[in-house]
């Protein structure tokens, strides 16, 4: 079963988006309990709950245009992750896989 993932778009466009949120902050989303943790107003970690359970741990440097992944609960969040910066900021984006064994480095080019 595919899930839904347009909330996620829209919550990416929502964070990166600084008149929207600041970079510390907790708020519900689509019925999700959102939290973002930062010290710089170049870099924040997100973390998004769904009854009390991890669904989307993620954090984004937007000096070195590096968003590294450390848990999403389904393979589509993390496409639609990839998405929603693509379609926000025309240039590539370095996605670091954290949930592999393996580190895996890649560039998206599209």
């Amino acid at each position: 079963m595919k899930k839904k993932t347009k909330w996620i778009e829209r919550l990416v466009d929502k964070i990166t988006d600084g008149s929207k949120t600041t970079n510390n902050e907790n708020f519900y989303y689509y019925g999700k309990e959102v939290t973002l943790q930062s010290g710089t107003e170049d870099y924040v970690s997100v973390f998004v709950n769904e009854k009390h359970n991890t669904i989307l741990d993620f954090s984004l440097d937007f000096w070195t245009y590096e968003c590294v992944i450390d848990y999403v609960e389904y393979p589509e969040y993390l496409d639609a992750i990839k998405s929603a910066l693509r379609k926000i900021y025309y240039r590539n984006w370095t996605f670091i896989n954290n949930m592999e064994k393996e580190e895996e480095y890649y560039n998206e080019e599209d």
